[in-house]
């Protein structure tokens, strides 16, 4: 993967961050309306998921390029 699709990938990760942050909130927020989890399962579903995006973008960042 050359520099500029990195610069990408990464960049578009950021760009959806917020909108993940938002449809994983409101569906958790169904599921625990709906009784199907806790409300403490659900804030640990929305912080994993936004950790895994923060670390996706770290790998992506910090990946060295690949020598075939």
């Amino acid at each position: 993967m050359n520099e500029k699709q990195k610069q990408y990938t990464i960049m578009g990760l950021a760009m959806g961050l917020p909108s993940t942050i938002i449809a994983v909130a409101v569906m958790a927020s169904k599921l625990v309306d709906g009784g199907y989890i806790s409300e403490g399962a659900a804030l640990a579903s929305v912080i994993v998921i936004v950790v895994y995006m923060f670390f996706l973008m770290i790998r992506y960042a910090t990946k060295k390029k690949d020598t075939d």
